[in-house]
């Protein structure tokens, strides 16, 4: 009966997806939703009734379980976890439906998901015959917040989806970048406030149970988690950078909503790729000894592992398919702003330049050994040589020269590594003829740039803070590294809290007052971090970060700020 269901739901998410069922039907919106629901209803009433001639249940549930934890037994395999997946993705395609023409085609793509991860639920058989193996549920997932953290971080998951989907209608339709912000905007708000209740149950659960260190970076999971979050902080805040509808951050929001969900799905891909990461959340563990220290390689060696190998293949379509459609987004939302102000590019005027600097790209990403940095590097390059010739993108050359930064402080590449990426970046910059001053330097002497300057911080820094972590997170194959994430969040977490502060002062606090707080404010920091071992600090001051830095010293720089 529940493969009957399943492939039912399959059924009817595909023929949405295909345009096949009538959208003007009011019936058919809640028939489609009951059929993408019923599967998991169904897997819920067998735990509940102890079924135990289901294979799911004689392994994970129980008749001496409280009906609760019946229930959240439910999430307890693999195959449980995709049916409440595809089960809220339906309850947000259904809401997302409003019968306009801009509005179908989202509504079908979401479809189109929730059939996938329909689908792969279907491959890992769910309601498969029990094979007499006798099982409990994990004594760690006994507790009342695994009844309602999954569902939650899968509703954070699904609002990212609906995020994705409504983004690349706007690419598929041709929409501009306001439109398109603007209609994605509440599902990101409301993704945005989920995710926050989500990822702080989770860290509640490992505070309260695991007695860890009860925030995000306490597994490599909850740091896939966050991902999205930041990509969703960014949307939220758009239009807080500027005043501007034609903005940078306006014009990149579509893109960032294709990265959320990819990230979503990127999530999902750690927790479920067996073992790849080291994880209290992973299904199987890493016994294995995989050789490779480069997690996507490793993802790539699961592709023929029966079910399991097309599982993991299905979610990384999904992550390229959104990648590259935001890379996509931005290429053409530069090209018509090239074209509007009279522009060439790079690859137009100097082709061979061009093509250099893209292989080069390539080539230290293959130096270095990670894919990582060979995809981004290679995105990053190619948005750069698409630019105009005389006024290079800095945000394109910054932002290599970051990923190069974040990659040596990762461990992922040497500091000759490092260095050689970043001269790639700056070689554009560097042959350009532009000699306009940089705002960050005028800031220092004209309070209407350092209020502009201070409200691009904040968006920026969440680009930063996304990108160190993903490039921690690559690095935490066999264990995460909290003391990395402290340590090199800091910076970023400073200069975020100084530009609210910068901001807050406004036209009353003059440059070169301004000037002398912050030097006053960097000079205290300092002095307080070097004599961090004459004050008491609760918790674990003397744990060295660094051969020199202890968590006492960090915290009390950052406690100036």
């Amino acid at each position: 009966m529940g493969n009957i269901l399943t492939g039912l739901a399959i059924t009817v998410s595909l023929l949405w997806s295909l345009g096949k069922i009538p959208a003007d039907k009011l019936l058919f919106r809640h028939v489609t939703l009951v059929a993408q629901i019923f599967p998991l209803m169904f897997l819920i009433w067998a735990f509940v009734v102890d079924a135990d001639s289901l294979d799911l249940v004689s392994r994970y549930g129980g008749g001496d379980l409280p009906l609760l934890y019946r229930i959240s037994a439910v999430w307890g395999g693999r195959a449980g976890p995709l049916l409440l997946w595809a089960a809220l993705l339906g309850v947000i395609g259904w809401f997302m439906f409003d019968n306009t023409e801009s509005n179908l085609l989202q509504v079908r793509l979401m479809h189109s998901t929730t059939a996938v991860v329909l689908a792969i639920s279907w491959l890992l058989q769910p309601f498969a015959e029990s094979t007499g193996a006798v099982g409990i549920l994990h004594p760690l997932l006994q507790t009342n917040l695994m009844v309602i953290h999954p569902p939650i971080v899968f509703s954070f998951y699904s609002l990212c989806i609906a995020v994705a989907c409504v983004s690349l209608a706007g690419l598929i339709e041709g929409r501009d970048a306001a439109s398109v912000h603007k209609a994605q905007l509440h599902w990101a708000r409301a993704g945005f406030l989920v995710g926050i209740i989500g990822i702080g149950l989770g860290g509640l659960w490992a505070y309260t149970v695991l007695d860890w260190g009860g925030y995000w970076a306490w597994d490599p999971v909850e740091t896939a988690s966050i991902l999205p979050w930041f990509a969703l902080l960014m949307i939220v805040h758009a239009r807080a950078r500027t005043d501007s509808r034609s903005s940078g951050a306006i014009t990149a929001s579509p893109a960032i909503g294709m990265l959320s969900g990819a990230l979503a799905i990127h999530a999902t891909l750690v927790t479920r790729a067996n073992g790849v990461w080291a994880s209290v959340h992973s299904f199987v563990g890493n016994e294995d000894g995989q050789a490779s220290n480069d997690p996507y390689i490793r993802i790539f060696e699961l592709f023929g592992e029966g079910a399991i190998g097309l599982e993991v293949l299905s979610y990384t379509i999904l992550i390229l398919i959104f990648s590259i459609a935001a890379v996509w987004w931005v290429a053409c939302q530069q090209k018509q702003a090239m074209i509007s102000a009279g522009q060439t590019s790079m690859l137009e005027n100097n082709f061979t330049l061009a093509a250099a600097l893209l292989a080069g790209s390539v080539a230290v990403g293959i130096w270095i050994e990670s894919t990582s940095v060979t995809l981004v590097g290679f995105s990053l390059m190619l948005l750069l040589v698409r630019g105009d010739t005389e006024n290079p993108p800095v945000q394109w050359v910054f932002g290599g020269v970051f990923l190069m930064l974040f990659a040596s402080w990762t461990w992922t590449a040497t500091l000759i590594q490092a260095v050689a990426g970043m001269l790639l970046f700056l070689t554009p910059w560097l042959l350009s003829a532009d000699e306009e001053e940089i705002a960050i330097m005028a800031m220092f002497s004209d309070t209407r740039v350092r209020t502009r300057v201070a409200r691009a911080i904040p968006w920026y820094g969440a680009v930063a803070f996304l990108g160190l972590t993903w490039l921690l997170l690559t690095a935490e194959i066999d264990g995460t590294s909290l003391a990395a994430h402290e340590f090199y969040g800091a910076p970023i977490i400073a200069i975020g809290i100084l530009a609210l502060t910068i901001y807050s002062w406004g036209k009353a606090v003059d440059s070169k007052k301004g000037n002398i707080l912050m030097i006053l404010t960097l000079f205290t920091s300092l002095a307080l971090a070097f004599n961090a071992d004459k004050f008491s600090i609760p918790g674990d001051p003397n744990l060295m970060l660094t051969s020199n830095i202890s968590r006492g010293a960090l915290s009390l720089f950052m406690l100036t700020w």
